[in-house]
């Protein structure tokens, strides 16, 4: 006896003894059947395209014939045939890649709208709906030019490797993760040990695969695959689609450097991003899996008065700022509408003072002379916002009517006029600034407090290190000061001058660096208490 089973009018019974084991294993060589029959399918399409082998059966093209003899449409001909260009061997044969042999068709489809510097970065273990995430954090990032992305960098600039960026980041992004990491740290020390990397990185993977998405700002969207059966970790730019690599240790180095910063987690959340540790919902006991892709959380935005996409400025405690040019306009507004209240009958109750209104001076009616009057100059709400204001325009003291298309069109025409001009001012400005060099890879690694000294005031230039991480002249050190098991504070850059590997004495795999200083990254200010 067994399961019984019914598919496509086929009758089937799967044996009770069969195992887990045994069933994955038959579902992934139907799998691999599956893929490797879409793209056998794609290589005999290309071939009726490229030769002469239709030519006796009046088709006149192998859309013509596919959509006659097998219902396929142009698209699905298209489709088939760009699966054999990218997973077949070679990108003409009738064998599947070995790589891509456990994806299966969907799967397989999603990726071929990706980069394929990026697709081949996402593991066969991953859902098609976790496939979809990333496409769709790609998709988001592909709609910010690179002039916006450049300015971020100047207005947002980065310290440190990519790796401590993606780091920070993601922590910045997800506080309550950082507790969890720090929940782990101090298992360790109350044990009176160092905890492992191991240990660091099984809580960023728990699944064993996990894909870490976060935003850099000035340069864009990045994507951190950590399996933790590989030592190596791959960090690849969805904008530019450049990679660098990094190890296990490196991430487990950034997050201690995070976590060293105060003896509280929560203080050293907080003098890391300058914020307030946000308030967090009260943790539920779930029995779902653990999600292998992880996104940055959306941020609350406005839309200036320029047609413009802003986040609302913040204070080192994570407040929205206030300043006496938007107390004073508060002041008018409230004014205002104590006014209208007074000469219309019909005249809602004003909102509360302080009330975050999510609205702006291009999707409301308000006339562009009184615009003043209820927006800051970043076009976020000055104060009280009258509901007829969010659908109308002022005509008079208190008296509104719905806009005509003709004024919704001429508004709309203005903003794309004041866009416009406002981008052709910030190309002419950035036309001599723009980066023309790569920046150098910088690798993190850790350094004993007794060398540290040595390093800064010059006398040690060089490091013995085992070379797995394929260190070349030009690249950089980030030098960690680690004492005890744990991260001093101190940081210091370091440029590699010169390289010696294969040497006689030299254990094989080892190379000695040459390094020259070039600046002290964090101080000893910056030390844990």
């Amino acid at each position: 006896m067994g399961l019984e089973l019914s598919f496509s009018g086929e009758n089937y019974t799967v044996p009770q003894e069969t195992t887990y084991q045994d069933f994955k294993q038959a579902l992934d060589t139907e799998l691999k059947k599956s893929a490797e029959g879409f793209v056998r399918i794609g290589y005999l399409l290309k071939v009726a395209r490229d030769t002469e082998i239709l030519k006796e059966s009046g088709y006149a093209s192998v859309t013509e014939f596919a959509k006659a003899e097998y219902n396929l449409t142009p698209d699905m001909v298209s489709r088939f045939m760009a699966i054999n260009d990218r997973y077949a061997v070679g990108g003409y044969s009738d064998q599947l890649k070995e790589k891509y042999q456990k994806y299966g068709y969907a799967k397989l489809t999603e990726l071929l709208t990706l980069p394929a510097e990026i697709a081949e970065e996402i593991p066969a273990e991953l859902s098609r709906r976790e496939i979809q995430q990333i496409k769709s954090e790609y998709r988001e990032e592909q709609k910010i030019s690179d002039l916006e992305v450049y300015f971020e960098g100047k207005r947002d600039p980065q310290e440190g490797s990519t790796c401590s960026q993606v780091v920070r980041g993601y922590y910045k992004d997800h506080p309550e993760d950082f507790l969890k990491i720090c929940g782990v740290i101090q298992g360790a020390e109350r044990e009176e040990r160092e905890v492992e990397t191991k240990e660091i990185i099984e809580e960023w993977a728990p699944s064993g695969l996990q894909t870490i998405i976060t935003r850099i700002p000035g340069k864009g969207k990045v994507m951190m695959n950590i399996d933790t059966a590989k030592t190596e970790v791959t960090i690849t730019n969805m904008r530019t689609q450049e990679k660098e690599s990094t190890t296990q240790d490196g991430v487990a180095i950034n997050v201690l450097m995070l976590r060293n910063l105060a003896e509280d987690p929560k203080e050293a959340w907080e003098k890391a991003f300058g914020e307030k540790f946000p308030e967090l919902a009260p943790v539920q006991e779930e029995s779902k899996k653990p999600e292998r892709v992880k996104t940055p959380k959306k941020e609350k935005k406005y839309v200036d008065s320029g047609g413009n996409t802003v986040i609302p400025a913040k204070n080192p405690l994570g407040n929205e700022k206030k300043c006496p040019e938007n107390e004073e306009n508060a002041q008018k507004s409230a004014e205002s509408a104590q006014n209208h209240g007074e000469n219309t009958k019909t005249q809602p109750e004003p909102e509360k003072q302080g009330e975050k209104v999510e609205i702006s001076p291009e999707n409301t009616g308000i006339s562009p002379s009184e615009e003043s009057q209820y927006f800051n100059p970043d076009g976020t709400p000055a104060a009280v916002v009258p509901d007829e204001v969010k659908t109308g325009q002022i005509i008079g003291s208190g008296t509104y009517k719905p806009l005509t298309e003709e004024q919704k069109y001429n508004r709309q025409q203005n903003k794309l006029d004041r866009e416009s001009k406002e981008r052709l001012r910030e190309m002419e400005e950035a036309n001599d600034l723009l980066p023309s060099e790569r920046p150098p890879v910088v690798h993190e690694i850790r350094i004993a407090s007794i060398y540290y000294d040595d390093v800064i005031t010059g006398k040690k230039t060089f490091e013995l290190r085992k070379n797995d991480r394929g260190y070349k002249v030009g690249q950089l050190l980030s030098m960690n000061e680690f004492t005890e098991g744990r991260y001093t504070g101190r940081t210091v850059e370091a440029e590699i001058t010169y390289m010696l590997e294969g040497f006689a004495g030299l254990q094989e795999g080892y190379c000695i660096l040459g390094i020259k200083v070039r600046q002290e990254v964090f101080g000893a200010m910056n030390a844990p208490e």
